[in-house]
C-alpha cells in the first residue's frame, strides 16, 4: 500500500510540473499572434499621413490623331413584317381513303415561330392532312381542281416545276394531266395520299365538256335522208377523281424561303382560324428620328442595329428619311417591294411627336432574332469633308481674350504650350488647327491671326473692308465704340425679325433692355405693298404724260384739219352755217378721234395682259374699273384737245376763207 502511494504522490507531482510549463507556454502563443496581428493594423501618425497625402501631379497624355471627326445619332426603330398570310383550313379535302373526320382537329406542328421554311415543306397537320408553302405572288383563292384555268393555276404548275414536279405538255394556266400527274407526286413526297375531286369522264382537259352529237334528222354531206331515224342518246360516262390542290392546304409565298411568325396552335387543339402565319415578304426597320437632328442624317449613311433583348446586331444603311408624322398614325404607303400589286404599308411606330420615319436597308437580310424587336440604331455621321488634327477635347484650354491653347509633350518629356483653333467637335474629340501655319494681317502693328474668311457679307457689305475680331480682344486694344454705338447683326428666319427685334434687348439685358435700338428687317407683307404702290404710281404717272401727249397730238391733228379744211369752212359758212355748227363739228371729230385711241389702247392692254399671263401660265385678272372708262378718258381727251382748234374754225370769215 504504502508503493502505491509514493507512485500516485510522484505521478501527480509530474502532471503539475507539466501543467506549470505548459499553461505560460501556450499563453505567450497566443500573445505573440495577437500581437502579429495587432501590429499589421497599428499606424504611426507620420504612416497614416503619409498614406493619406495626395499623389504628384503627373501628366496625362493622349496622341494626337489625324481623322475625319464623326459624331453619331442613336435613336429607336421597330421591326415589323410587310405583309403576312395565313393558313385558316375550313374543311378536309376527300381522298381516296374512305374516311372522312368528325371534326378539324391540329394533329400535328412541325414550325415555330421565327423558322425559315421553304417550299413543299410541312408546317401543321389538321386531322391528318398537311398544310405546306408553295411559292406564288398572290394567295390561293380557291380550290384547283382538275380542268380549271386561271392564272392560279400557272402559279401552281411554276412551283410544281420548282420542287421537281413536271407538268408533261400541260398548256400554261390549265389544269390537265400533265399538272394532275405533279400534283400527285408532290403529296407523295409529303407522304400523305393526294386529295381528289369528281369529274366526268368524258370531260375535255380544259374543264369544258364534250360537244353533244348532231341528232336534228338533217341530210348529212353523204346525202342521208333527212327523215332518218335519230340515233339514241349515249349512256353517261362514270365519273371518275381527279387530284386537286385544296386552297386549305397550300399556302402561297412570294417569296421563299418565308419566316414563320406565327403558330397559334398546339396539337389537340380545334381548328377556329388561322394554324400558321408567314412573312410574304422581308421584315423592315423603321427608324424614329427626332426632326431637330433630321439635318445631320442623309440617305447612303452607315447604321448600327442593336436589339438589346436578343443580342443581335447588324449593319444597314439609310434608305430614306420620310415626312414627318404625327404619334399614333399611320406611315406613308411605300412601293410595292412583296410583288404582290398592292402597295407595302407599316404603322407608324410609336415615338415622340412628329417624328420622322427613317428606313434602314440591310447590308445582308435581317437576322430573324430582330423579328417584332424595338432596336436601337447608332447612325454615324462625319462632321468634316477629310481628315483632320483631333485631340480630346479635354486637352483644349481656354484663357483670356478667347485665346485657346493645347500642352504638347515631346518624346523627352518636355512641355510646350501651343496656340491651336478649335473646330467642330464630334465624338468627344475636336478639330484643332495650329496658329503658326495660318495667316496673319498687321494692324497698326499688331499681328491678328486669320482663322477664316467670311463667304457671305451680303447682309453687311462693308465687312468687305473689315475683319472680325473676339470682343475682349477688341475691348482690350481700343476700348469701347465711342464715335458710334456697337452694332450687332441678328440672322433671323424670314418674318421672325420683329419678333426678335422685340424680344432681343429683353434677352440680352433683362435688367436694362432700354440700353439696345432694335431695328429689324422690313416687313415682307409691307414691304410689297410699298413697292406695289410705288410700281402704280408710277405707271399712273406714265399713263398722264402718255394721255398729255396723245391730247397734244390730237389737237396739232384737229389743228391741220383746220388749216387744210378753211374752204370748206367757209363754203359751209356762205351756205348758213353758224359758228357753233363749225365749232361742234371739230369737237365731234375730235372726240371720236380720242375714243378710238382709247379703245384701240385698250384692245392693247388687254391683249398684253392676256398673252403674258398664258406665257408664263399665270392667271389673267382684269379690273373692270381699270378696263371700262379707258375708251371714255380718251373720248374726254379728244374733247379737251379740239377746245382750241374748234372755236379757231369757228372764227373763220367766209369771204377770207374763199379767197384763200
Amino acid at each position: 500500500m504504502t508503493g502505491n502511494t509514493d507512485e500516485e504522490a510522484a505521478a501527480s507531482r509530474l502532471v503539475r510540473r507539466r501543467r506549470t510549463v505548459l499553461t505560460p507556454s501556450a499563453a505567450a502563443v497566443v500573445l505573440s499572434v495577437g500581437g502579429l496581428l495587432g501590429s499589421g493594423r497599428v499606424q504611426s501618425p507620420s504612416q497614416a499621413a503619409a498614406d493619406t497625402r495626395q499623389p504628384k501631379a503627373s501628366v496625362i497624355t493622349a496622341t494626337v490623331v489625324r481623322q475625319v471627326p464623326r459624331s453619331a445619332v442613336v435613336l429607336r426603330g421597330t421591326f415589323s413584317d410587310r405583309r403576312t398570310v395565313s393558313a385558316a383550313p375550313t374543311s378536309v379535302a376527300t381522298t381516296t381513303v374512305p374516311s372522312q373526320p368528325a371534326r378539324l382537329m391540329v394533329t400535328g406542328v412541325y414550325a415555330h415561330p421565327g423558322q425559315n421554311v421553304g417550299a413543299g415543306r410541312v408546317l401543321v397537320e389538321f386531322s391528318g392532312r398537311p398544310v405546306f408553302a408553295l411559292k406564288g405572288a398572290l394567295p390561293a383563292c380557291r380550290d384547283l381542281t382538275f380542268g380549271e384555268q386561271g392564272k392560279d393555276v400557272a402559279r401552281l404548275q411554276s412551283a410544281l416545276r420548282s420542287l421537281g414536279h413536271p407538268t408533261g405538255s400541260d398548256a400554261r394556266g390549265v389544269f390537265s394531266p400533265g399538272t394532275e400527274h405533279g400534283a400527285r407526286r408532290m403529296y407523295d413526297g409529303l407522304g400523305y395520299p393526294a386529295p381528289v375531286s369528281t369529274a366526268r369522264a368524258d370531260a375535255v382537259p380544259d374543264g369544258k365538256p364534250a360537244a353533244p352529237a348532231d341528232r336534228s334528222g338533217t341530210p348529212g354531206a353523204d346525202g342521208g335522208s333527212a327523215d332518218k331515224p335519230a340515233d339514241p342518246p349515249p349512256t353517261p360516262a362514270a365519273p371518275v377523281t381527279h387530284a386537286m390542290v385544296p386552297t386549305s392546304e397550300a399556302v402561297f409565298v412570294p417569296t421563299l424561303p418565308a419566316r414563320v411568325v406565327s403558330v397559334p396552335v398546339r396539337v389537340g387543339d380545334p381548328v377556329k382560324g388561322g394554324v400558321v402565319t408567314l412573312a410574304r415578304g422581308g421584315m423592315t426597320l423603321t427608324g424614329r428620328l427626332d426632326p431637330a437632328r433630321a439635318g445631320l442624317v442623309t440617305a447612303g449613311m452607315k447604321a448600327r442595329v442593336l436589339a438589346e433583348a436578343t443580342g443581335a446586331q447588324a449593319d444597314g444603311t439609310v434608305e430614306s428619311v420620310g415626312a414627318p408624322m404625327t404619334p399614333g398614325g399611320d406611315a406613308a404607303a411605300g412601293d410595292d417591294k412583296d410583288g404582290d400589286g398592292a402597295p407595302d404599308t407599316g404603322p407608324a411606330p410609336p415615338g415622340g411627336d412628329h417624328s420622322l420615319p427613317l428606313t434602314i436597308r440591310p447590308a445582308k437580310a435581317w437576322d430573324t432574332r430582330f423579328a417584332g424587336q424595338d432596336v436601337r440604331i447608332t447612325i454615324s455621321t462625319a462632321a468634316t469633308d477629310s481628315a483632320v488634327l483631333a485631340v480630346p477635347v479635354a486637352a483644349i484650354s481656354a484663357g483670356a481674350g478667347t485665346r485657346t491653347t493645347v500642352t504638347v509633350v515631346s518624346p523627352a518629356g518636355t512641355q510646350r504650350v501651343l496656340q491651336v483653333t478649335a473646330g467642330v467637335s464630334a465624338d468627344g474629340t475636336v478639330a484643332v488647327t495650329p496658329v503658326d501655319n495660318l495667316p496673319a494681317v498687321f494692324v497698326d502693328g499688331t499681328a491678328y491671326t486669320v482663322v477664316g474668311v467670311l463667304s457671305d457679307v451680303r447682309r453687311l457689305p462693308q465687312m468687305l473692308l473689315g475683319m472680325v475680331v473676339p470682343t475682349s480682344t477688341a475691348l482690350r486694344a481700343y476700348g469701347p465704340p465711342v464715335d458710334s454705338p456697337a452694332q450687332a447683326l441678328i440672322h433671323t428666319l424670314p418674318g421672325a425679325g420683329r419678333l426678335i427685334a422685340h424680344q432681343a434687348p429683353l434677352a440680352l439685358r433683362p435688367d436694362k433692355p432700354q440700353v439696345f435700338t432694335a431695328v429689324p428687317s422690313p416687313d415682307p407683307h409691307g414691304l410689297r405693298d410699298e413697292v406695289g404702290s410705288d410700281l402704280s404710281g408710277l405707271f399712273l404717272i406714265r399713263a398722264a404724260v402718255c394721255l398729255v401727249v396723245g391730247a397734244v397730238g390730237i389737237a396739232n391733228t384737229t389743228l391741220a384739219a383746220v388749216l387744210e379744211r378753211t374752204g370748206e369752212i367757209g363754203l359751209r359758212r356762205a351756205l348758213g352755217a353758224r359758228p357753233r355748227h363749225i365749232t361742234a363739228r371739230f369737237l365731234t371729230e375730235s372726240t371720236v378721234l380720242g375714243a378710238l385711241g382709247g379703245l384701240i389702247g385698250t384692245g392693247l392692254g388687254i391683249s398684253t395682259v392676256v398673252g403674258t399671263a398664258l406665257a408664263r401660265n399665270w392667271t389673267a385678272v382684269l379690273q373692270p374699273y381699270a378696263v371700262l372708262p379707258a375708251p371714255l378718258i380718251g373720248a374726254l381727251t379728244g374733247f379737251a384737245a379740239g377746245l382750241y382748234p374748234a372755236p379757231r374754225a369757228a372764227g373763220t370769215e367766209p369771204l377770207a376763207a374763199l379767197r384763200r
